[in-house]
């Protein structure tokens, strides 16, 4: 933990640094990652008081038991939103077949022990993600930190022994 937490202070630096909190990593179960495009699960609680900003996400899977299935060829995503209604805090995984971009399926759909940052930035007409407005323009922003999936259906196939850690940098201000 605390070469990840070195990492999230180096990337984020300046005068808040000292100020960055870091999520216990949560470890979602096979379970829970098929359920994601209809279950959401809370990486960061809504603050007491202050709004959360978002600093850096790891994603660290091991899918070595089994790959999943059920992916959509075309939109599916996976990502963590801030609060319900306001939208996504970081960079994304997705799946555009226009732009031939499948890294959910990349993601997802191999049976490996993988690892991705998400970066704070959003942007709905890059497949890759871009930088606007941290992470954009809401009226609700007072809520909690969230991984969340759009697919069809819950994705199939995985195994038991699947787990997707994820771990959170933030501010809050």
């Amino acid at each position: 933990m605390d070469v990840i937490a070195n990492l999230f202070r180096s990337v984020v630096g300046g005068r808040n640094a000292a100020n960055l909190s870091i999520s216990d990593p949560k470890v979602l179960t096979n379970a829970q990652i098929k359920a994601l495009p209809t279950t959401r699960v809370e990486l960061v609680p809504a603050p007491a008081s202050g709004l959360i900003i978002p600093a850096l996400a790891v994603l660290r899977g091991d899918f070595s038991a089994g790959a999943y299935t059920g992916i959509d060829a075309d939109g599916s995503l996976l990502g963590i939103e801030l609060n319900a209604s306001a939208g996504y805090a970081f960079t994304y995984l997705r799946n555009i077949v226009a732009d031939s971009v499948q890294t959910l399926t990349d993601f997802l759909g191999v049976a490996d022990e993988l690892m991705t940052v998400l970066l704070p930035y959003h942007d709905d007409n890059s497949p890759n993600g871009g930088i606007l407005a941290l992470p954009q323009l809401v009226s609700d922003v007072d809520g909690s930190l969230a991984i969340f999936a759009a697919n069809a259906l819950d994705f199939t196939g995985g195994h038991a022994d699947n787990t997707l850690t994820v771990t959170v940098a933030y501010l809050v201000l």
